[in-house]
């Protein structure tokens, strides 16, 4: 008789083997997914600007005051990443290259902006039924339950979205999304990461 615990395991195993590959095996590069380009023909004071660094991609909304209406951050870890993301977002604009000060800073104020459309949207993080299951299957995936940046890779849409632990997880987008890394075991920069984490 196997017992009920190891019954439960061997449940989820399966259903997340069939349901979700381990994050780490996966290519977290979203593409476009998530960001929306619009169309400023009716709103002469809004701009869409694109700004890059290395490993991060800015798409921004600006009003006439050169005030932040909206931010995407996309991760490009591989330059034709890099490349497929710029050429398909320079048929609307033109991307512009920036110093890791600036990319940082922008970051900080997407940031900022993220909480602030976050908060007025009065998301709570109430833990809904079935989430033990859910849970599991993100830990096995090598995503810390509640989140969907804390892990092995990320099991986000896009940069908007967060799961229920919305603090942590936004400290580990951060870290994603960071313009200049190296991932576990990789060599980038001339150095090579030895780590299980990207660094």
């Amino acid at each position: 008789m196997i017992p009920t615990d190891w019954t439960f395991f061997l449940i989820v195993t399966i259903i997340s083997g069939s349901v979700q590959q381990p994050t780490f095996f996966k290519n977290s590069f979203k593409g476009l997914n998530g960001v929306t380009l619009r169309n400023h023909a009716y709103d002469r004071n809004e701009i869409t600007a694109v700004y890059y660094y290395d490993q991060t991609v800015a798409v921004v909304d600006l009003g006439a005051n050169n005030e932040l209406h909206n931010c995407n951050l996309i991760e490009v870890y591989e330059q034709d990443e890099a490349s497929e993301i710029l050429r398909n977002l320079s048929s609307t604009t033109v991307p512009q290259l920036v110093s890791f000060q600036q990319m940082t800073k922008l970051m900080q104020q997407c940031e900022l902006l993220d909480k602030i459309q976050h908060d007025a949207t009065g998301i709570s993080n109430v833990v809904s039924k079935g989430s033990h299951v859910g849970s599991v299957l993100s830990l096995l995936s090598g995503i810390l339950p509640g989140t969907k940046w804390c892990g092995a890779g990320d099991i986000a849409e896009n940069y908007h979205d967060l799961g229920r632990e919305t603090q942590i997880d936004r400290c580990c987008r951060s870290h994603d999304l960071c313009p200049v890394k190296i991932r576990a075991q990789q060599t980038r920069y001339n150095l090579t990461n030895y780590s299980v984490y990207t660094k």
